[in-house]
């Protein structure tokens, strides 16, 4: 699915569109780190990697689907790590 052209758009209307955080990319990001991560960290480090802000509640989405399809792991209270 192609992201549709925003250039013209009212700032307004951008305001209320949410950037999609792929289960790729935060899989990605937590295969590139050797301890445990927290979703802070993980939003610190997508945004240092793509430079866009993404929410907190795509990350946990993200999380939660990625759990489900065994990719990762919740290895205490609010930290995550993949399955090597």
């Amino acid at each position: 699915m192609e992201t549709p052209d925003r250039s013209g758009l009212p700032q307004e209307l951008l305001k209320q569109l949410r950037p999609r955080v792929s289960n790729e990319i935060v899989l990605e990001f937590l295969q590139s780190e050797i301890k445990p991560v927290s979703a802070d960290e993980v939003l610190i480090g997508l945004f240092e990697k793509t430079g866009v802000v993404f929410y907190r509640a795509n990350v946990q989405q993200a999380f939660t689907r990625l759990i489900e399809s065994k990719e990762i792991t919740r290895v205490s209270r609010g930290m995550y790590q993949a399955i090597r």
